[in-house]
């Protein structure tokens, strides 16, 4: 899309312009990703920006996160590959490297401040992991882009694990873990257990109603002034003052309800 086409989308979706050029920027990116003969059958798409591109959730994302499924690339490559898409798509590397678990790239357009993150987990995952292959689906980008990725129980246990492991509190994962919730969707308890990576998560992973108890004192600890400031930029105008003042409440009922089912 030209720079008109997608004013006028961020107007008809009631999103603040930068938004949607942030998003026509991830699917560029994660199209070219798919693409790839190694990155394309190597790494599962999952996160946020999974869940709006391939599910359809209404959060907008700033991120591309993945899931290395199979071994027989390294990170170098992968690091390496990703700069190539991004010296395609004319973007500035503005941070890149490999950690023990991780592979990461940060890169912007030209004038711009807003970065695009994609971020490569190195963890383990099991063999028998279920992946599948769905389409991307947005406005933004005309061309069927066809991911590997994780169906939605997977999702849902990786944001439950996001949600207890992450030394920081960030309102898209309450988010995401409502929208996920109130689809009925049931967290994969195989992969909650293989992707824990801290000694309470791993003990919660084989615990479920210790593990919804653990979740709802989460959501209390969110600060409803984060919430309002920081999701703001990634929902809808219309629903910005619904998620200050309902998200935790919301989400609360749904984990009260699978608790009380799971205790009788």
């Amino acid at each position: 899309m030209n720079e008109q086409e997608l004013l006028a989308l961020a107007r008809q979706q009631d999103i603040d312009p930068s938004t949607a050029f942030h998003e026509e920027r991830e699917v560029r990116f994660l199209a070219r990703m798919a693409e790839d003969p190694v990155l394309g059958t190597h790494l599962a798409f999952k996160g946020g920006t999974a869940l709006r591109f391939v599910y359809l959730c209404d959060r907008y994302s700033d991120d591309l996160d993945f899931d290395l499924v199979r071994a027989d690339a390294t990170p170098r490559q992968i690091l390496s590959k990703l700069r190539g898409i991004a010296d395609a798509l004319a973007l500035e590397v503005t941070d890149a490297w490999i950690k023990r678990r991780t592979v990461l790239l940060e890169a912007r357009a030209p004038g711009w401040k807003r970065r695009l993150k994609i971020e490569i987990s190195l963890l383990p995952r099991a063999a028998k992991l279920a992946t599948i292959v769905r389409n991307v689906v947005t406005p933004v980008y005309g061309a069927s882009v066809n991911v590997l990725t994780y169906p939605l129980p997977l999702l849902l246990a990786g944001k439950m694990l996001a949600i207890l492991e992450r030394p920081y509190r960030t309102p898209r994962d309450l988010y995401d873990l409502f929208w996920l919730l109130s689809r009925d969707v049931e967290e994969d308890a195989a992969y909650l257990r293989d992707a824990a990576t801290n000694p309470v998560a791993k003990k919660l992973a084989s615990d479920r109603p210790a593990l919804y108890r653990a979740l709802l004192e989460q959501v209390d600890a969110y600060a409803d002034r984060q919430i309002a400031t920081e999701l703001g930029a990634l929902l809808p105008r219309r629903q910005r003052r619904w998620a200050s003042s309902d998200l935790k409440d919301r989400t609360r009922e749904l984990l009260e309800l699978r608790l009380k089912t799971m205790e009788g």
